[in-house]
């Protein structure tokens, strides 16, 4: 039944959601949130050169 909703209405639609599925828009993407969170801050005073 949920292909059959997802397919009439699409995987991002308000049906697929009151079917049982989650939206494609509510999920979070593996690759962005690992990526966003192993990123190291580093000061911006340790990249700069200076001119000796």
């Amino acid at each position: 039944m949920l292909l059959g909703v997802a397919f009439k209405y699409g995987k991002d639609s308000h049906e697929y959601q009151m079917a049982g599925g989650v939206r494609k828009s509510d999920r979070i993407r593996k690759s962005t949130a690992t990526r966003l969170r192993t990123t190291p801050e580093k000061p911006a005073s340790e990249n700069v050169k200076t001119a000796s």
